[in-house]
């Protein structure tokens, strides 16, 4: 059990440097491009939100009401930096 709870932590702590990583490179790109790599950059990470759940990622992490609106946020960034990509 304290081998599963490190290996989660190991991989939350990847993801997290992994979304760092892509707003860093989002910096580098064309506004449209930027705008894309954003808008599925929030699509996945509203997956992440929702992997939240016994048999997932950690549960302990904050309370479920608080990943789905996390979720829910996520996805409405995801759109409007789509939306926004369209102009």
């Amino acid at each position: 059990l304290a081998h599963a709870h490190a290996s989660t932590a190991a991989l939350e702590l990847a993801l997290a440097l992994l979304f760092g990583g892509v707003a860093g490179l989002m910096l580098t790109r064309e506004p449209r491009e930027a705008l894309w790599i954003g808008a599925v950059a929030f699509l996945l990470h509203t997956v992440l939100d929702l992997a939240h759940r016994p048999g997932g990622l950690s549960v302990e992490i904050a309370p479920h009401r608080y990943l789905i609106g996390c979720a829910v946020f996520n996805s409405v960034l995801s759109l409007a930096c789509s939306l926004a990509r369209q102009r």
